[in-house]
């Protein structure tokens, strides 16, 4: 018996995992009970929610690496360490950051500010936006790869940041597709802080999870907020990279995140 891919429409089998021709995954399996099941939130069978489950795992073993290295070892080795064994659980997910190339000072000009483009523009932009999005979105439930889904993310800003920098509109729906995009981005720039931390190089990890630790997104995503505001430094781990840690072991949140943004954005749409 065969089920169509949400996302494509091709027949699988149920016992697929991964649709055969998108890619899109199908079914996930619960960290606790291992029940499979179709959606990757909330087990049905047992009742964990699956980040939260990966969140408290990663904090144990932040926890038992921090009591068991010796007092003189450098805290970024640990947090190396820690970042070793999550990539080697394949639950790392991100990529840095990168902000657009700084423009030059316009001159001052006491032009009138450009008019909002014609009603058959903007329901383009919309569409167009919604649409990279919705493609991120689909990613993040695929068996995707580290470069691609940088590339992918950062693309994005072109066609979403056309949208939402142009004149008039709905600003809601703007500022909307704006926050899924940059939870996206800050997915992206989590995953990368984690496999900085995997390089042993500890100049390039302090840097990776101080930025992480105070990235402008975390805003954007209480659950993860949560998370790094509980996490806690030790005796040779800094509360800083104890932080970054948590927040680059929590890219699954952070596409919670941006999918529940996206989903706000999707209700609007309609009524464009």
């Amino acid at each position: 018996m065969s089920t169509p891919c949400p996302q494509c429409r091709h027949e699988n089998s149920e016992t697929v995992e991964f649709c055969t021709q998108c890619h899109r995954r199908l079914r996930y399996a619960c960290p606790a009970c291992q029940h499979l099941q179709t959606q990757g939130d909330k087990c049905e069978a047992c009742g964990v929610d699956f980040a939260a489950y990966e969140t408290a795992r990663l904090a144990r073993i932040v926890e038992q690496r921090a009591q068991t290295q010796r007092p003189n070892r450098s805290a970024l080795v640990v947090a190396a360490i820690v970042a070793a064994l999550v990539v080697a659980g394949g639950v790392w997910w991100g990529v840095q950051s990168q902000s657009e190339a700084p423009k030059s000072a316009a001159p001052r000009t006491t032009a009138a500010p450009p008019p909002p483009p014609p009603a058959e523009d903007e329901k383009q932009a919309v569409t167009d936006s919604l649409r990279v999005l919705q493609n991120l979105r689909g990613l993040t439930e695929a068996k995707v790869n580290y470069m691609d889904y940088a590339q992918k993310a950062l693309d994005s800003r072109i066609t979403v940041d056309r949208y939402v920098k142009s004149p008039g509109g709905n600003a809601e729906l703007k500022g909307g597709m704006g926050e899924a995009l940059e939870l996206y981005i800050f997915a992206a720039s989590a995953w990368n802080a984690g496999l900085r931390g995997n390089q042993q190089d500890e100049q390039a990890a302090r840097a990776a999870f101080a930025s992480m630790a105070n990235h402008p997104s975390l805003g954007l995503c209480p659950p993860l907020k949560s998370a790094h505001d509980g996490a806690q430094g030790e005796a040779n781990i800094p509360l800083e990279v104890a932080q970054g840690v948590a927040v680059a072991a929590g890219v699954p949140i952070i596409w919670a995140c941006a999918a529940e943004k996206l989903a706000e954005v999707e209700r609007r749409v309609p009524a464009q």
